[in-house]
């Protein structure tokens, strides 16, 4: 199963869902396929995203 979560800059909030459900797939050992996109891309991430992303 593919799975992809869609915003607008793909800069801080589908970054943080793709990341969360990649963790909690592997956690339940789903064989899912995760990722993130956006229909304007940012430049760069949100240095939020960032810092939290290292936590998980």
């Amino acid at each position: 199963m593919k799975l992809a979560f869609i915003c607008v800059h793909n800069g801080c909030r589908s970054q943080m869902a793709e990341a969360l459900a990649k963790y909690k797939a592997k956690e339940l050992g789903l064989d899912i396929e995760v990722f993130s996109a956006g229909s304007d891309t940012s430049r760069e991430v949100n240095p939020q995203a960032i810092k939290l992303k290292r936590t998980i």
